[in-house]
């Protein structure tokens, strides 16, 4: 399959917003996969900019629940931005959903370690079965 690998450290929604149309311009996949959230907050999330892109683009956005983050001020925001995307799923029913990675990894320190953000060697592991999961019901 065409795939156009773009995670960037450090990115976020506003980060996206200025790369996703010249990303999307010679895209010949049917799937443009939004992973964004951990690195935004949620009065300055703009999923909802992204996915009307992808859609006039005559693609299918695919948008996961943020992922769980063993700090209380990141479970906090990624319980608010979750809500969000709650909300445009019920807005945007073009929209594919990926995996709850909140419940996937809540509490779970022994794939997202204490003190970061990111999943270890067995958390990504756990990261790809949810996503091969979500991408083929």
């Amino acid at each position: 399959p065409a795939i156009i690998p773009g995670a960037i450290g450090g990115t976020n929604t506003n980060t996206a917003l200025e790369a996703i149309d010249s990303t999307m311009a010679n895209f010949p996949g049917r799937f443009v996969t939004l992973n964004y959230g951990t690195n935004d907050h949620p009065n300055d999330y703009h999923m909802k900019e992204l996915v009307e892109k992808v859609i006039a683009a005559g693609k299918a956005p695919v948008v996961p629940h943020m992922p769980w983050a063993p700090d209380a001020a990141r479970q906090k925001e990624a319980k608010e931005i979750n809500a969000i995307i709650d909300g445009l799923y019920e807005t945007y029913p073009e929209i594919y959903r990926g995996p709850d990675l909140y419940s996937v990894f809540e509490d779970r320190t022994d794939l997202i370690p204490t003190g970061d953000i990111h999943p270890n060697d067995d958390g990504q592991a756990e990261l790809r079965k949810q996503w091969a999961q979500a991408m083929t019901r």
